[in-house]
């Protein structure tokens, strides 16, 4: 019975299935195949139903959906142009910007994955028209993303304590200080790193001041909520505000401020976005405490 379902699991994946579909079907198998087998299917429903109630994994897909906020609204270009003003003509500080928004924006987005994509979409094209190596550049961007893992709030913190009882609200903290000591090795590191090999100063002078005719005002109000996000989660957390379970979803409401800012200031043209997360992000999201409902059926079997 186990190899059965095991073989079916494989070649539902193979078959390019989606995952929860996948952990569904073998789940139902042993019950259809044998009716007195305990984990029927009254049991596989309210293992359904529990895992979706849990307060931790509603965690993960707020994590999902405030990354996607961000993605859509080009959040992280406007956190990189304020980081860009501030230090974008000193030595190295296009890539100390760069490693500043991979740090803010992990803290919104919770994923290494998705902050090195989102990050690096944008600031890899922009570093290599400012001269800067390609290899470089890759390297600083993979190495960055990696803080959206260790900066709270964070998905892995998330399964990690739901998987082995550890308080998530202790994971958050602990993960703090040696998130900012990386992103502080990473921007010695980039500083080394300019000092030997030199920067193009012309053009990054040029790009700095693009960004002041813009306006240094504006520049902030731009992304002044995507900087307030990590400041909010990070700072309620750090004084009780409110228990690491709700951190999330007060830490979703700067993007979501931040979405609906852009989406007045470019007067809704971007309408596609909503359609999209009522008929394709939702049931994801859905998907995640299913799979997480699926767990205990199985330890049950």
């Amino acid at each position: 019975m186990i190899v059965t379902t095991l073989w079916l699991f494989l070649v539902l994946l193979l078959l390019g299935v989606p995952i929860v579909i996948s952990l569904g079907i073998p789940s139902l198998l042993p019950s259809l195949m044998d009716e007195g087998f305990a984990g029927n299917a009254l049991y596989i429903m309210r293992s359904l139903v529990g895992g979706i109630d849990s307060t931790p994994i509603i965690a993960i897909p707020l994590f999902m959906l405030s990354g996607d906020l961000m993605a859509k609204g080009g959040i992280s270009k406007r956190l990189f142009d304020i980081f860009a003003v501030l230090i974008g003509k000193k030595t190295a500080g296009i890539p100390c910007a760069v490693i500043v928004t991979c740090l803010f924006y992990g803290a919104i987005s919770g994923s290494g994955p998705a902050t090195a994509a989102a990050v690096g979409s944008m600031c890899i094209p922009l570093m290599l028209e400012l001269g800067y190596d390609k290899k470089f550049t890759a390297a600083l961007v993979a190495a960055a993303g990696g803080l959206g893992v260790i900066i709270p709030p964070s998905i892995p913190f998330v399964v990690f304590g739901v998987s082995t009882g550890v308080s998530i609200g202790a994971l958050f903290v602990a993960g703090v200080i040696p998130g900012i000591l990386i992103a502080l090795a990473l921007m010695i590191n980039a500083y080394i790193y300019c000092r030997r090999n030199g920067e193009d100063k012309s053009l990054i002078a040029d790009n700095h001041n693009s960004l002041k005719k813009r306006g240094v005002f504006r520049v902030f109000r731009d992304g002044f909520w995507a900087l307030l996000s990590p400041v909010i989660i990070l700072g309620g957390l750090r004084w009780c505000c409110y228990p690491y379970r709700s951190c999330l979803c007060v830490g979703l409401l700067c993007p979501v401020c931040q979405f609906i800012y852009i989406q007045i200031d470019e007067g809704f043209r971007s309408h596609y976005v909503y359609e999209k997360f009522c008929a394709f992000l939702c049931p994801h999201y859905l998907s995640v405490g299913i799979c997480y409902g699926i767990q205990p059926y199985h330890h049950a079997a």
